[in-house]
């Protein structure tokens, strides 16, 4: 488990230093919904911007 701990923390810290501008909550839930079941997901369209 500790190795799990230190590469999560390695990609982490890659993220926040490539992306400064961005907060560290919102870098996390997309880490968080990559490991998420896709079959939960909704199929994004432009069209419902409209």
């Amino acid at each position: 488990m500790d190795n799990f701990i230190k590469i999560s923390t390695e990609i982490i810290k890659r993220c926040v230093l490539e992306n400064p501008d961005l907060p560290l909550d919102f870098i996390k839930d997309i880490l968080v919904s990559k490991n998420q079941d896709r079959s939960l997901a909704e199929k994004f369209s432009f069209d419902k911007l409209t």
